[in-house]
């Protein structure tokens, strides 16, 4: 399975240094974790589709394929 990035996707920012977010604000949880009968599997560009679509731009990673989606300037 092919998941292609919506405009703007290639754009987030993927982190897990959470003084990357400091000043910026929470849009919501996003995910890349997508089930496929009875197993997941994580798409990078699924994590980088939802935050757009939240308005974000960048990822506070907290676990494999998972993590808040924040709007910074």
């Amino acid at each position: 399975m092919t998941v292609r990035l919506v405009p703007g996707a290639d754009r987030v920012k993927l982190t897990e240094n959470t003084s990357d977010v400091a000043g910026c604000k929470v849009v919501g949880n996003v995910t890349g974790l997508m089930p496929m009968g009875d197993k997941q599997f994580y798409f990078e560009a699924t994590l980088r589709n939802r935050t757009v679509g939240l308005d974000g731009n960048t990822v506070l990673l907290t676990a494999r394929g998972e993590g808040v989606a924040y709007r910074c300037p």
